[in-house]
């Protein structure tokens, strides 16, 4: 997983929670204390142990941990990738260009990183298949 997942997952936790939580959500999991690089990968059970901590300290199930922090991530992506998107893009418009544009980006930036392969096909106005 993309080292910049982990820095917001951190900033997310630390949102909802005090400025402690990461680290309350670092020990729930059972990994050490470290700090997480935007440019490196990071194995994937780190995120969904750090997951699971954060659905367990919170008292949410783990897929409105998710829930919320995908829409926390995606202000936060936005932000950050503004300068690639169209300003009277609509949502499916970003995604439907995430991968020519933003993942592109990405692996560019950071060879390393393996965010994954969209393959978008725009079946109406109103809807997107992702493959």
């Amino acid at each position: 997983m993309h080292g910049l997942i982990f820095l917001e997952l951190q900033k997310f936790a630390q949102q909802q929670a005090g400025t402690q939580a990461w680290n309350t959500l670092l020990r729930e999991a059972k990994l050490p204390v470290k700090s997480y690089s935007a440019v490196r990968t990071y194995p994937d059970e780190e995120a969904f142990a750090l997951v699971g901590a954060a659905s367990r300290v919170l008292n949410l199930p783990a897929g409105a941990v998710l829930e919320a922090f995908g829409e926390f991530l995606a202000v936060e992506l936005i932000q950050l990738y503004a300068r690639l998107l169209q300003p009277e893009w609509k949502t499916l418009d970003v995604i439907e260009n995430t991968e020519k544009l933003i993942h592109a980006a990405v692996r560019v930036g950071n060879p390393g990183a393996k965010p994954p392969v969209l393959e978008c096909i725009r079946t109406t106005e109103d809807e997107l298949q992702i493959m």
